[in-house]
């Protein structure tokens, strides 16, 4: 549909500069080749409002209480030029779902005060002839492994799901939920009576039954072309890998033991083998993160699984959000007090296509306790005719797996993590075969239990809960 107004830039005052060249610089280049209207959306704060403001450029605010944010705008900023309608940008019904033990699914749909403070709102909004846009309208999906994080301290990181429904108006499938009814009756009574279209009707989810997961190859076992060998170890992006995970192998020379340290600070989840067995986990999510032990014996193994779990979005200190988004290991492998393990072979581990080998495996793979990473397979069939949509969406769930990744039909969905709060991955109806065609079924498997019956299936109404990290300090 048509493009009312582009917003530049996103809170770019919450960085406390007032770089009015780079944001000139972006008017100007949108300017030159479309014929819009800019504002721009600077939270609900004096100090962010003022310093994100450019002349000629509308601003507006943001944030969960639209009576601040637009006092804070009039208050914040002087020039005519950018006044004008207010307009709560980012209006938040509910809030991100993060990974944790204790990090619960919200929803204002369940909580019946939240969904009052919501609609008075945006009806006292609504009665000031103003604007909003509702954060998140509609729920969404971080794809792959490109989830983010919220900020955290220095040490620690605060991982977002890979789902992004946010407790939307209509869910991460598009399917309406209680709010979404309940602000459209809002807005029926500042618009002509009969103006807003009908909802249309969607069909349920669909249901699978419970598949079998074979055990075909471990991650560590494929060769991969990705190999470099370094007196120290390099960084993610010094090996040019943007997401997933890194491997550093390092073959003992010398004996030692002592707590072992993967860099200046764990980037952002590492698991600690000695000859292929887990030893255990340093983990970004806990502040501290646990310490793990190692005594290395001449001729070990050493293997550092790191695994990126999602860059920050947002900061106040501009150099230290520069480093902090650095993956991988930064700095040298230490155990001990003083001892730097010098030789190491690095495998880069994208995982942004699944590895040929394990297309190619054939056979079944035998699990061992407390070993490597294993890839699953698997397969099911959606009993529709040919024709796949909306009524063949599901949610994958993997009832005893514990962290990991998932494809379908080689599109990569995400990640799992049995902590919750998320229990369960989105699949469109539109990445499925259907006739009775089989559709394939890939899982990495992070901690792998040889006793555990592994399974996935699908379920047409998905459950958000938590589970203890077996991993946790």
């Amino acid at each position: 549909g048509p493009i009312l107004m582009v917003q530049l830039e996103n809170e770019y005052g919450f960085f406390r500069r007032k770089d009015t060249e780079y944001l000139s610089a972006l008017a100007t280049l949108l300017r030159d080749n479309f014929d819009l209207f800019l504002y721009t959306n600077d939270g609900g704060y004096v100090d962010a409002l003022a310093t994100g403001q450019l002349h000629g450029v509308l601003s507006e605010s943001d944030g969960g209480d639209p009576k601040i944010g637009f006092a804070a705008r009039d208050d914040a900023v002087t020039d005519p030029t950018s006044l004008g309608p207010q307009l709560d940008g980012e209006y938040y019904i509910t809030t991100a779902s993060r990974w944790g033990s204790n990090s619960t699914y919200t929803t204002a749909s369940e909580n019946p005060s939240v969904m009052s403070k919501i609609l008075s709102d945006l009806d006292w909004v609504l009665s000031g002839n103003n604007s909003f846009s509702i954060y998140m309208f509609h729920g969404g999906t971080n794809w792959g492994l490109e989830n983010g994080a919220i900020e955290g301290n220095y040490f620690n990181t605060n991982p977002f799901t890979t789902s992004y429904d946010f407790g939307a108006s209509l869910d991460e499938s598009g399917r309406p939920t209680k709010i979404y009814y309940q602000i459209r009756q809002l807005i029926s009574k500042y618009v002509p009576a009969g103006s807003i279209p009908d909802v249309p009707s969607v069909p349920s989810l669909a249901e699978v039954p419970q598949f079998a997961l074979r055990p075909v190859l471990g991650l560590f076992n494929p060769q991969d072309e990705r190999k470099t060998t370094t007196s120290y170890p390099l960084s993610m992006e010094a090996l040019n890998q943007n997401y997933g995970f890194v491997l550093y192998e390092h073959t003992v020379t010398t004996k030692v033991k002592g707590t072992i340290s993967p860099g200046d600070l764990p980037r952002d989840r590492v698991i600690v083998f000695v000859n292929g067995a887990r030893v255990g986990v340093i983990d970004a999510l806990y502040n501290p993160p646990a310490s793990v032990q190692v005594s290395l014996q001449n001729g070990d193994l050493l293997q550092l699984l790191v695994e990126d779990l999602g860059r920050q979005d947002i900061g106040t200190d501009a150099g230290k959000e520069l480093y902090d988004q650095i993956k991988g290991i930064v700095g040298n492998v230490t155990v001990g007090i003083n001892t730097a393990l010098e030789g190491w072979s690095i495998h880069s581990i994208p995982l942004d296509t699944i590895p040929s080998a394990v297309n190619a495996a054939k056979d079944t793979y035998a699990v061992q306790a407390d070993g490597s990473p294993v890839f699953y397979k698997g397969s099911f069939q959606i009993s529709q005719p040919t024709k796949i949509g909306l009524s063949s969406d599901t949610f994958l769930t993997l009832p005893h797996g514990t962290k990991g990744v998932v494809w379908v039909n080689g599109h990569i969905l995400g990640r799992y993590w049995a902590i919750g709060p998320q229990q369960s991955l989105y699949v469109p109806g539109c990445y499925l075969k259907g006739g009775y065609a089989q559709n394939e079924v890939v899982v990495l498997e992070l901690e792998p239990q040889p006793d555990t019956p592994f399974a996935a299936q699908g379920i047409s109404v998905r459950k958000w809960f938590n589970n203890p990290d077996p991993d946790a300090p």
